[in-house]
């Protein structure tokens, strides 16, 4: 099929989010030698103009060097300072109203969220908590930027992992556009997975390095460029992370996500999303 074609296409997908003013920063972390998944000194620049490499023997994706916890921590707070959050210009709202509802919807149907405990890690603004509340889920949310804001919406939210007593436990962990900003997420991950229920679930969805959008764009790709994405997943590298950490079984989620009433769109996105090539990788998983 001829480029322009395809690129036709790609045009039906949601736009990617426009960098913010302070997405300028370079990274000035340690380069690594190793792939931080599966540890293969097989590594070689893929796009060297934006420091991102692949692993090889995995095929892991990532930023080398990244940049230090500081120079993270600098420009999350930029981000979400309140007036940037009033503006909505922090480039990280995270998920909308809408799909929040539809993967809510999802769940609902597929595992059942009504009176479940459920955990939001890094919960953004709270779109999915609040979409949660409205189905009778029982939520609490880990937000360490916009906390204040979650708290304002009368969501239980603590900043970290470590502030929730030892004893609380949950039937649904949900982890939307984080793993990507997180170094070594398959610790985190394992971190949530201990505090699942036997039998609990995660529900996880980041960008997808596997799909049309990113093969066809290369460099171009809009997640690429955006500072405080670490890491790039496919399908595979995905579902090696959550074995690494420890889950049971996992399974791509396929059901139809709308991003538009634009019938030209809709048939668009549903094909883009049977085929897996759509823009997003979400996953359900699963601990013993």
């Amino acid at each position: 099929m001829p480029l322009i074609k395809l690129s036709s296409i790609l045009s039906l997908e949601p736009k990617m989010t426009q960098k913010a003013p302070w997405e300028t920063e370079t990274a000035c972390g340690s380069s690594m030698t190793c792939c931080p998944l599966c540890e293969s000194s097989d590594i070689g620049a893929l796009f060297p103009s934006i420091w991102v490499w692949k692993c090889a023997k995995c095929g892991m994706i990532f930023r080398n060097p990244q940049p230090t916890e500081e120079e993270l921590s600098n420009f999350y707070n930029k981000a979400f300072r309140p007036e940037n959050v009033a503006a909505h210009t922090t480039g990280m709202a995270g998920t909308t109203h809408s799909l929040a509802r539809q993967y809510v919807s999802y769940l609902s149907r597929k595992i059942g969220v009504k009176r479940k405990r459920v955990l939001e890690f890094g919960a953004g603004l709270g779109n999915t908590c609040r979409a949660l509340r409205e189905c009778g889920a029982d939520v609490t949310a880990i937000e360490p930027f916009a906390w204040k804001e979650c708290r304002n919406a009368g969501i239980t939210t603590c900043r970290s992992l470590d502030e929730l007593p030892e004893s609380s436990k949950f039937d649904v962990i949900i982890a939307l556009e984080v793993i990507e900003h997180l170094r070594s997420p398959w610790l985190n991950l394992r971190q949530l997975q201990s505090r699942l229920q036997p039998g609990g679930w995660l529900y996880a969805a980041t960008p997808n390095a596997g799909g049309l959008r990113a093969r066809l764009h290369g460099a171009q790709w809009g997640e690429l460029t955006k500072y405080g994405h670490l890491l790039f997943y496919t399908s595979g590298t995905l579902e090696l992370a959550l074995k690494k950490a420890g889950f049971a079984r996992c399974a791509r989620v396929r059901s139809h996500v709308r991003h538009s009433r634009h019938p030209g769109k809709v048939l668009a996105h549903y094909a883009l999303q049977s085929a897996g090539l759509d823009g997003d990788l979400r996953y359900l998983a699963q601990t013993a």
